[in-house]
């Protein structure tokens, strides 16, 4: 019997060496600085990301939202996943014939994470023993966070030849936001533990701080450093938008080249990511 703890235990204590083995090979969080270039730049490789309809309006393939599997974890699976709490994002809106652009007065996102869910997984590993040993399989616990994050993000910056205000303000402003939106489809792995009580702890307290509270309302231009919404988020600990917040977002302007009228459509093209939360420390 004391065998066969020892046993239990080595394999424990192995199962937890390999754990942080797979979790510091996580993918590093970028440092990018949020921006808008107002500069038009000419789109190449179209046909991979976009085709041309009738009226020259830029229709983005794959445009339909993908099943998140917000409810489906992946069990047993032989190769382990790598740890990333990294989640990129990309939408593309058309810029409307005539409409200008200048100086970009607001550049906002707005997104929601608290749909996502946090599940506890079991993975079975194959891993080489040493000479003249049997094959040795580990069991690790895997948490994963799976789920979907509406996001919108807007310009105001657009003028057209004619502008009304229809509700008239001391300072005038005839500038209209363009918009766009899409959905963020997340299935990470976000780190791995040796035992399943660890995993368990993990995933409770991540859910937690996904606790709805509210949209998140994020500036990212100069304007960010006024805006009460943000300093709010940062008081709280356990806000959401503190748990999955907004590492970067970027836009920039596209000139679509479909024939030789030099008559293009521009299209305006986002891009940015945000980071999930990271697990606590085990116990040891």
């Amino acid at each position: 019997m004391a065998d066969l703890e020892k046993f239990i235990k080595d394999m424990e204590k192995a199962s937890e060496k390999l754990a942080d083995m797979l979790n510091k090979k996580e993918e590093p969080i970028p440092d990018i600085d949020s921006k808008f270039s107002t500069e038009t730049e000419a789109l190449e490789d179209i046909h991979e990301i976009a085709e041309i309809d009738e009226e020259n309006r830029v229709v983005v393939k794959n445009a339909d939202t993908p099943d998140c599997g917000c409810d489906e974890t992946q069990q047993d699976q032989a190769t382990p996943q790598p740890c990333s709490r990294i989640v990129r994002f990309h939408c593309i809106e058309n810029i409307p014939r005539g409409l200008r652009l200048d100086r970009v007065r607001d550049f906002r996102v707005v997104y929601d994470p608290t749909d996502l869910r946090v599940f506890v997984e079991e993975a079975e590993i194959s891993v080489t023993p040493p000479p003249g040993c049997p094959d040795l399989t580990l069991t690790v616990f895997a948490v994963r966070v799976v789920g979907c994050i509406p996001v919108s993000i807007s310009v105001l910056a657009f003028e057209g030849r004619c502008g009304v205000n229809l509700v008239p303000r001391q300072n005038r402003d005839d500038r209209v936001a363009l918009c766009c939106h899409t959905t963020v489809c997340v299935d990470n792995v976000i780190c791995y533990r040796g035992t399943r009580a660890q995993a368990e702890i993990a995933a409770a307290q991540i859910q937690e701080q996904l606790r709805s509270r509210g949209p998140c309302d994020v500036m990212v231009s100069e304007l960010d450093e006024g805006n009460e919404t943000n300093a709010q988020h940062k008081k709280d600990k356990r806000d959401p938008c503190n748990a999955v917040p907004l590492l970067f977002a970027i836009g920039r302007i596209f000139r679509v080249p479909v024939g030789s009228d030099n008559d293009d459509p521009r299209i305006i093209a986002f891009s940015g990511a945000f980071r999930l939360p990271s697990c606590p420390e085990t116990n040891s």
